[in-house]
């Protein structure tokens, strides 16, 4: 399994558990699976996708970019220890 830290923002604190075989969809909208109250994420911000102990995190057009450690990428496949940054939130991978 693995978790999602808020490490920063708005949402700070909360924790999200990802399973395989799930697709999450994360972004300020009320009709995203993973919601972030953070107004300079888009409303859909980005999708996730386990597949068994693997998950990527995929930009879906965000106006502000999706950046894994410092990076910006438009796909990448989290690791343990990594840090997603959307808007002004950071959140920490951990398997």
């Amino acid at each position: 399994m693995i978790k999602l830290t808020v490490d920063s923002g708005p949402d700070e604190g909360r924790q999200y558990r990802l399973e395989a075989g799930e697709v999450y969809d994360v972004g300020r909208g009320s009709n995203t699976t993973i919601r972030i109250r953070d107004s300079y994420i888009s409303r859909l911000h980005a999708r996730i996708n386990v597949e068994d102990d693997i998950a990527m995190i995929h930009d879906w057009g965000s106006s502000s970019g999706l950046f894994v450690n410092d990076l910006q990428v438009a796909e990448a496949v989290l690791q343990n220890g990594d840090v997603i940054r959307m808007g002004n939130t950071d959140l920490s991978v951990e398997e």
